[in-house]
């Protein structure tokens, strides 16, 4: 899924097959991560990832 906004005063049509988005790879290797058994508690939403907390 990619989100299309339109910043534009100017209704734009997205026509089928038409190119809308671009992927851009980028290397991880210069990434260290710590591997922990639990998090600390936090304020954020504990509906999932991408959860807002909203219905």
């Amino acid at each position: 899924m990619v989100p299309l906004m339109n910043y534009s005063d100017v209704t734009y049509i997205v026509k089928r097959h038409e190119r809308i988005a671009q992927l851009v790879a980028i290397t991880t290797s210069d990434l260290i991560f710590d591997q922990v058994d639990s998090l600390d508690t936090s304020d954020r939403s504990d509906g999932g990832f991408g959860s807002t907390g909203k219905n």
